[in-house]
This record gives structure tokens, sequence and C-alpha cells, in this order.
């Protein structure tokens, strides 16, 4: 149950329950280098909310947690997508979550297809803190998607 958890955590953020980076300008009509997500949070096995991001998102997404477990498709507010495909994860010593409980998850994932406009198919990757004991994620790190 808790590799589940952390999958799922991890991938909500890459679009994300953690902060989403794609990093990039604000003309997405040339297309972009990355985006970023500053927020994130929700119930890994429910519905995961990413949100304060940039470039061509409609600024976040609410994805379903499970459906991220093993990699799947992120549909941005602004009905722009991105595919991110089975992440890989690990659990970095917990030095900034602050819940009893909290424990620290890392992952990165091969994004697989975009329609936002980025320049090229990188990873995505991020850090969340996630509660066993109530089953909630929240953002530790910006995820990124390059």
């Amino acid at each position: 149950m808790r590799r589940v958890l952390l999958t799922v955590a991890a991938l909500a953020i890459p679009l994300s329950a953690a902060t989403v980076t794609m990093t990039g300008g604000t003309a997405w009509a040339k297309g972009e280098k990355s985006i970023t997500c500053k927020t994130v949070g929700g119930n890994p096995t429910g519905t995961v909310v990413i949100s304060s991001c940039n470039g061509n998102t409609g600024g976040g997404a609410s994805v379903s947690g499970l459906a991220l477990a093993t990699g799947g498709v992120v549909t941005w507010n602004n009905g722009k997508t991105t595919t991110i495909g089975t992440p890989t994860l690990s659990s970095p010593k917990n030095k900034k979550c602050s819940a009893a409980g909290d424990a620290v998850d890392a992952f990165t994932a091969p994004v697989t297809a975009d329609t936002t406009g980025l320049t090229s198919l990188g990873t995505a990757s991020g850090e969340v803190c996630v509660n066993l004991g109530n089953s909630t994620i929240s953002d530790l790190k910006p995820i990124k998607i390059t």
C-alpha cells in the first residue's frame, strides 16, 4: 500500500502533489522548455490538485492519483495534455516534511507525449510529502517537466 501511495504521490506531482516545474517563457507559440507548478495537494488514491503552474497549462490540473501510479495522462485546465511513463521512486531522508507520519517521496518519470508546446520531451521529477496516516500528499519541492 505504501508503494502505491508513494507512486501515486510522486506522479501526481509531475503533473504531478508537489510542485510541477516545467520552466519556460511566456511565448508558447514558439515552444517552451519546461513547466513549473508550485502547489500540489490531495489524496494519492483519490484526486490530486496541481496549481500555480506556468506555461500553457491553464494554471494547473486535477488528476486521479491512482491513474498516475503507473504513468498516465495529465489533462491541464486548458485541455492540453502531458503524458508520463512509469515513475522511478526513491525515499530520501525526511528533513523538511513537518507533519507527524510524513515521508518524503522523490520521483522521476519519462515524459512520453505533450500538447502544451514543450520544445522537447524529457523527464518529470519532484519531491512530495506523503502522510501515511491520513493518506494525503503535499508539495515539498517543485516538480519539473523538461
